[in-house]
């Protein structure tokens, strides 16, 4: 088991990481060139006077440090992330409003993503070197190389406009409300296939890979062959025995696919105008929406974290050489 200090370690080490992406956050945007006014001020008809009375609406007229202090002490003790600029309302309950939609997306992904990987790389791993092997390592290397938002545009022109199979934008149609709860449902599920397998082929490749090496690496261990000896099924020895043993690196590997995730979501959010969390940052970094940016980023940053811990902790229950290390 692991031990409840391996645990609280890896917490205040993630609280610790949360902080200082939210600062590093935090002076990045106030140092940028520009503010949430600046598109205010080529507009002639309006007067400089109501610029200023923005800033000082805003606190952006006060020192760099004094609006740190102050956003530092409203987010940490009172759990106050402030008002949007763009949508004059309160930054959580936007982002209450847009996260459901993300968690969607980016199960579907997953599931998309590991799904295919895992088949892809146990198929190439069970065929060492044959043609299917280098096909797969080719389409695996094919799919990491292609931009994400190249993908959907293609996906769109031909599953959208010409084969008409998926819809091209949003996340239901016009009279879902009227539906019946179980096609409501599958109308929904219609609208995510399309991003979920775009944004999910992405990554696939990269999961393929991780399976493909470790299952090989793990198939030339003696108590494979010691199992294959004893005269068990092929089957068996690759499902029971080899694979779960194999699967290390690509759980390890949930920390690094997660934070590629969501950077893809948002751009795949923005293509296929799927409401979620992604878009909602797209739209704050353009107009310079200080609060909101600063929730996108910590929300990302903390599922990050989240995952990284996950996959610790998930590596540690398959793999008992792990646990044994954290006794």
């Amino acid at each position: 088991m692991i031990t409840a200090l391996f645990v609280l370690r890896r917490i205040l080490s993630a609280l610790l990481l949360l902080a200082l992406v939210l600062s590093a956050t935090f002076f990045l945007i106030h140092l940028a060139p520009g503010d949430p006014t600046t598109l205010l001020a080529v507009d002639p008809r309006v007067p400089p006077e109501h610029r200023q009375r923005l800033l000082e609406l805003y606190g952006l007229d006060q020192p760099l440090g004094v609006q740190y202090l102050r956003w530092l002490e409203a987010v940490a003790l009172h759990g106050d992330w402030g008002r949007s600029y763009s949508l004059g309302r309160p930054v959580t309950e936007i982002l209450a409003e847009s996260l459901p939609n993300t968690v969607w997306l980016v199960c579907g992904t997953l599931l998309v993503q590991y799904g295919f990987g895992l088949l892809l790389g146990i198929a190439a791993a069970t065929r060492r070197d044959g043609l299917l092997d280098h096909q797969i390592r080719a389409v695996s290397l094919l799919l990491f190389a292609l931009p994400s938002f190249w993908l959907a545009l293609m996906a769109i022109e031909g599953l959208s406009v010409r084969l008409d199979l998926f819809p091209a934008s949003g996340m239901r149609s016009l009279d879902a409300d009227v539906l019946p709860a179980v096609v409501r449902l599958a109308d929904r599920l219609h609208h995510l296939a399309l991003p979920a397998l775009v944004l999910g082929l992405s990554g696939c490749g990269q999961i393929a890979r991780l399976v493909r090496n470790g299952l090989i690496e793990v198939l030339s261990q003696d108590y494979v062959r010691a199992a294959r000896a004893r005269g068990l099924s092929p089957g068996r020895v690759l499902w029971v025995h080899a694979l779960p043993n194999a699967l290390g690196p690509v759980v390890q590997g949930f920390g690094v696919v997660l934070p590629s995730l969501l950077s893809g979501a948002l751009i795949i959010e923005a293509i296929f105008a799927w409401p979620g969390v992604g878009r909602v940052a797209y739209r704050a970094i353009l107009s310079r929406d200080y609060p909101m940016v600063l929730a996108t980023t910590a929300l990302a940053a903390a599922l990050v974290v989240l995952g990284s811990l996950l996959a610790d902790l998930l590596h540690a229950w398959l793999d008992p050489r792990v646990r044994e290390s954290h006794a």
